[in-house]
């Protein structure tokens, strides 16, 4: 990359970083917390108290009720809090709360929500352009920039983009924190694969980064999983798999480990038990919720998957009569014994149009057969996938910030699927002219996408 494109990126960055500040603030520059929600700066100053509990107390009248996880008690709550031992615990992983906690400590003041949400998402943005920036090198070298700037920026001004920065809520900052340690640990190991210098070091880093994904969030453990057994499969295919490799190998999966590790023990001193997550502990607003999710223990029932899974990939938006003409719902119903909560959810076909294109993916398959580090890293990302979008879906709700956690990924395939497809239509004036204005109808209808979300979603 040459120091005009350097120049050019860096701009962009800037303005992304700027829109996204503007977006997750209203305009104003100027970070609040939203009313009523937990934040990980209540974590942190319990670690800096050296405890694990929370420092706020719960009502002693709730304390004594019989139930003190009920909602109907007339007794005031913490929403979405963990009661266990007439204390409040926090609900999400700790690792956030550590980067709170340093903040604080250094400057003693509070460590914004939004501000968080933001660094984890443009940090998943950066990492994706490097990513790409070296698929393209290895793989692609004469495929032309732009094929990179239009994969990257249909990202970076997604709707599913705009959704993370714009609720500066401690789901979001979670899950962007837990996207950017994954999607910067695959490229490093991507690094590592592809002839990188210092291989073993990158492997080592690629496994401290997916560790950190596990604790901001233990769902994107398939990442370091699904990464490791498609490498391992790819050396035994090609027959490669020697001490080196193997060492490759452990080297990366011992601070994953040891991450998984770390989060069960702390499961363990705060429930005495490495398996709960506290899910059997939430206070939550509504009797509905609360039988179902609290007493019945209902988060994750093979009965959701079918209905998620339509969610996910064929739900339309209901159509407005005016603009921005599309209207995603919120909405949570009762089907037999099953309760459904769909969160402002479409097809992510929908969502981001531009997911259309990974219908070229056989052709990318056919093409790139023999190579295999490019089918290993389309592996990877396939299986991922599929993994994480089943997993989810055996959740209660389907939202949009689940989503954060499954498609990234998808955008190296269909980066990898318009390099492929362009050298075939190049050499034809009236086939590269309908490619070109193809891929700039994507670009307008995600941009589309994402203004409908922008004013009907998240507004």
């Amino acid at each position: 990359m040459g120091r005009g494109m350097k120049a050019a990126a860096a701009s962009v960055c800037l303005a992304l970083l700027i829109l996204y500040t503007g977006v997750s603030t209203e305009w104003s520059f100027t970070f609040s917390e939203v009313p009523g929600f937990m934040r990980y700066d209540m974590l942190a100053e319990a670690l800096l108290a050296g405890q694990l509990h929370l420092k706020q107390p719960v009502d002693p009248g709730r304390l004594s009720a019989p139930d003190p996880l009920n909602p109907l008690a007339p007794y005031p709550f913490m929403f979405d809090a963990l009661i266990w031992n007439g204390k409040y615990y926090f609900q999400h992983e700790p690792l956030p709360a550590v980067f709170h906690a340093i903040w604080i400590k250094l400057t003693g003041f509070p460590c914004r929500t939004g501000a968080m949400v933001i660094l984890g998402a443009m940090g998943t943005l950066l990492c994706l352009g490097v990513l790409l920036l070296r698929i393209r090198e290895v793989f692609f070298p004469d495929s032309p920039w732009w094929l990179l700037w239009f994969v990257w920026l249909t990202f970076a001004l997604s709707g599913l983009q705009l959704y993370m920065v714009k609720r500066p809520v401690v789901y979001h900052e979670a899950t962007a924190l837990g996207m950017f340690f994954v999607s910067a640990g695959f490229t490093s190991f991507v690094y590592g694969i592809t002839g990188g210098h210092r291989a073993f070091r990158l492997f080592a880093l690629a496994g401290v980064l997916f560790g950190a994904a596990v604790a901001c969030r233990p769902s994107l453990v398939f990442y370091p999983f699904i990464t490791a057994s498609c490498y391992l499969v790819s050396l035994i295919v090609r027959r490669e798999l020697g001490r080196r490799s193997l060492s490759q190998l452990v080297i990366f999966s011992v601070p994953v480990c040891l991450a998984v590790g770390l989060l069960l023990g702390y499961n363990y001193m705060r429930f005495g038990s490495f398996f709960d997550f506290g899910r059997e502990h939430l206070i939550f607003p509504n009797t509905s919720m609360y039988l179902y999710l609290t007493v019945d223990n209902g988060f994750f029932r093979s009965a959701h998957v079918t209905y998620h899974l339509h969610h996910y990939l064929f739900a339309w938006p209901k159509v407005a009569g005016g603009f921005p003409f599309l209207f995603h719902p919120w909405t949570a119903r009762w089907i037999g014994d099953v309760y459904i909560m769909r969160e402002a959810v479409c097809s992510i076909f929908i969502m981001m149009p531009v997911l259309t294109l990974l219908m070229f993916t056989p052709l990318t398959l056919r093409d790139c057969r023999d190579r295999a580090r490019l089918l290993t890293i389309l592996a990877i990302c396939g299986t991922s996938f599929v993994a994480e979008l089943g997993f989810l879906s055996f959740h209660v709700c389907a939202a949009p910030r689940y989503i954060y956690d499954f498609v990234p990924v998808l955008f190296v395939v269909v980066f990898c699927n318009v390099a492929v497809l362009w050298p075939r239509v190049a050499e034809h004036r009236t086939a590269r002219i309908a490619t070109v204005a193809g891929l700039g109808l994507l670009f307008a209808l995600n941009g589309f996408a994402a203004l409908t979300w922008a004013l009907a979603v998240i507004s």
